[in-house]
């Protein structure tokens, strides 16, 4: 759902179910990115969550991916702050260079995905 090219973070939320250790993930709908420093931050206003929560009863929130430019150093890694704005049990997904890269808020990076 992101764009080719890397201008600002972009966000959407992943909407799925939970299955024991299993994740089925249904959809990643875009969210508006209103951190004042769009370039290299972002933040979701509680009123897209909440209305993303009340329009997708058949799901439930399991966590946010946003993009990182490539062109920075550490790029599929999540920053400090990526991993202190991730509430506890949700999942962190970073997409970056044509690869997704979903993390916990421990930091650790779970899986890797290439762009098909």
């Amino acid at each position: 759902p992101f764009s080719s090219k890397f201008v600002k973070e972009e966000c959407c939320v992943i909407m799925g179910f939970r299955y024991g250790p299993y994740v089925n993930i249904y959809s990643l709908p875009k969210v508006r990115n209103v951190h004042p420093v769009p370039e290299s931050n972002f933040a979701i206003l509680k009123e897209d969550i909440e209305y993303l929560e009340n329009s997708h009863r058949d799901g439930r929130i399991l966590g946010f991916i946003h993009t990182h430019n490539p062109e920075d150093y550490d790029y599929n890694e999540p920053s400090q702050n990526d991993l202190s704005g991730l509430p506890d049990g949700y999942i962190g997904g970073i997409w970056s260079a044509n690869k997704l890269f979903l993390y916990n808020r421990k930091g650790e990076v779970k899986y890797r995905f290439l762009d098909p």
